[in-house]
Parts: structure tokens; C-alpha cells; sequence
């Protein structure tokens, strides 16, 4: 005989398939050195797609598509002014996960050669 009681066995509720798909899409964009590369850059500031191609030295259809995945993936968010568009990062919404991986991030110190291309 156990010296303590155990809580009652109940069904966990069953995962929600939407959430699942988010966290998948977040734990993917996150799986990327340089997606968090671009995520560390978007932390103060947004910039352009070239912008962001001249920091990271990489071709302007290499950051797009790692834009789009950040994006889709609800960890960046675009603003347009003109034809221009511009990214930055996505405020944490209800996620633990999103909030642990920017505090995380903004503990990292942004690397030297980056660091002077973004000031």
C-alpha cells in the first residue's frame, strides 16, 4: 500500500489539431541558425528584405523565403509603406514557447560582424 494518495486518473483533453500545426510551424522556423540569426537582427528594429540580405551577406531570395517561414510561423510581421516591406518580430502572443525563445534570443549577444552591418 502506497503511504500517499494518488489524484484520481483523468483523460488528458484531446490536442487541439490547429495548435499543433502552429507549434510545428514555430518549431520549425526556430530549427534555423539563420532564421534565428534574422529573429536576434528584428529585435530592435525592422527592416527591409535587402536590408536584411546586406547584414547576413546571403542572396535577397534566401532571406525572402526565411521571412515567409518566420512569418507563417507567426514569429515576425510584416508593415508595408508603398511598395516597401518591412519585418520585424512578433510581440508573444499566448505561446510559452514564442515568449521562452525571444527572452532566450535577446540573451544572446548579436555577433560582431552583424552587429556592425545593423548600426
Amino acid at each position: 500500500m502506497l503511504p500517499f494518495t494518488l489524484p484520481p486518473m483523468t483523460s488528458p483533453s484531446p490536442p487541439n489539431p490547429h495548435s499543433i500545426e502552429i507549434l510545428a510551424a514555430a518549431c520549425k522556423a526556430a530549427g534555423d541558425p539563420l532564421r534565428l540569426s534574422i529573429l536576434r537582427v528584428l529585435s530592435k528594429n525592422s527592416f527591409g528584405v535587402l536590408e536584411l540580405a546586406y547584414i547576413f551577406q546571403t542572396g535577397q531570395s534566401g532571406i525572402s523565403h526565411h521571412l515567409k517561414v518566420l512569418t507563417q510561423a507567426g514569429l515576425a510581421t510584416t508593415r508595408r509603406e508603398g511598395n516597401a516591406v518591412f519585418y520585424r518580430r512578433s510581440l508573444p502572443q499566448d505561446s510559452a514557447m514564442h515568449t521562452a525563445l525571444l527572452q532566450e534570443l535577446d540573451r544572446l549577444p548579436l555577433q560582431p560582424e552583424l552587429k556592425a552591418r545593423v548600426d
